[in-house]
């Protein structure tokens, strides 16, 4: 993925919902028309959109574009990620009142009512609202809403946000409307996180071969894990009911994470997932030498930091480092090794190690299994 360059931060921020939209992808066994299908697809993706190019139409204030290198720290820049966040709240409220919209408003014909004891739309509301290309006539007791351009598309917004609210994932970031509704999901099991990281990853020519491994070796594809734009292709070998957590804390599954990072000038990353990385590691010296170069080249070397020993008190706890022979010792930490396993782009020798790592790592653990 080419880097991009944007000419204020609120306009890289919006674009973090723009570039994530999916294709559209029409569900003919859903109870509603296509036709509505297509045309709230239209009216999400024109919105995100003019967020885009109109960011103060939500109130994001202008500021000198800016993002996070890859690696870098969160806590390097503090009121970059804090500025960043108030951005990105901004837009997912503006997010959180369409879907409320969707969830309380009655479909009459080519318009959508709204009861003011279920939401008070005033006045800096509706004029926020006429901005994407909506009409809001307010009564007495209800908000009427309709939409020149997209006259056909209630019966879609409000069966999405019906849905999008049931299936939401109880984990995953506080106050962040479900993905499914605002990227306009309507099937709950077609891979559209896939279609959309796939699109966005033009620069990674190993990925494809990895996809094919994956779904050769019977690897699961799990698509927006905790509500975030994220792939993950995974084998399971801890008990079958452990939740599946972030690629960097792994310890029961094999196999590849694959996610956007809005923070970051080039979004996308590459995860490996490491299970049982202290087991993995007794066993050195059967790997392949093309794995243990793998390995040596990308877990942290112990460098005494004091992270695995910062809550001993006796001052008699070892440190938590393998050692293994490689072209000498090499003391290798053992916590959290995912962090050394990441990558902005997948190329052809890239994927030929973690081919290789992840085979090493089923041999291994599936005997452990079945011992």
């Amino acid at each position: 993925m080419s880097i991009k360059t944007f000419d204020h931060l609120a306009q890289r921020v919006a674009n973090s919902w723009v570039e994530t939209m999916p294709d559209f992808v029409p569900v003919p066994t859903i109870p509603v028309a296509e036709v509505a299908q297509q045309q709230f697809y239209t009216f999400m993706r024109s919105t995100a959109e003019a967020v885009r190019e109109h960011p103060e139409w939500l109130g994001l204030s202008i500021q000198p574009d800016d993002a996070y290198e890859f690696g870098e720290m969160q806590n390097r820049r503090p009121k970059l990620i804090a500025t960043m966040k108030r951005m990105r709240g901004k837009v997912d409220d503006f997010i959180a009142l369409l879907l409320k919209m969707g969830i309380v408003g009655v479909v009459d014909g080519q318009t959508l009512h709204i009861q003011k004891t279920d939401v008070n739309l005033n006045s800096p509301t509706r004029e926020r609202l006429a901005h994407f290309g909506l009409t809001l006539d307010a009564g007495k007791t209800e908000t009427v809403v309709a939409c020149a351009a997209f006259p056909e598309m209630f019966p879609a917004w409000t069966w999405l946000a019906a849905e999008a609210t049931r299936t939401a994932p109880a984990s995953g970031p506080a106050h962040v409307p479900p993905v499914r509704f605002s990227r306009c999901l309507y099937s709950d099991t077609y891979p559209y996180a896939r279609d959309v990281l796939l699109r966005l990853a033009d620069d990674s020519p190993g990925l494809p071969v990895l996809i094919d491994f994956f779904e050769k070796e019977g690897y699961t594809l799990v698509c927006n894990r905790d509500n975030q734009i994220n792939v993950d292709w995974v084998k399971a070998y801890g008990k079958v009911d452990d939740p599946l957590k972030g690629w960097w804390g792994e310890r029961t599954h094999g196999g590849l994470a694959f996610e956007y990072d809005w923070i970051r000038k080039n979004p996308v990353l590459f995860g490996l997932r490491i299970p049982e990385f202290k087991t993995l590691l007794q066993h050195f010296d059967a790997m392949p030498e093309q794995v243990k170069a793998f390995v040596v080249q990308h877990t942290k070397h112990c460098d005494a930091c004091g992270y695995c020993t910062q809550t001993d008190k006796t001052g008699k706890r070892p440190r938590a480092f393998m050692t293994v022979e490689y072209n000498g010792k090499r003391d290798l930490c053992t916590m959290f090794p995912g962090f050394g396993y990441t990558w902005q782009n997948l190329g052809d020798a890239e994927a030929a190690d973690i081919r290789a790592f992840l085979i090493f790592t089923d041999e291994i653990l599936s005997k452990a299994k079945t011992a």
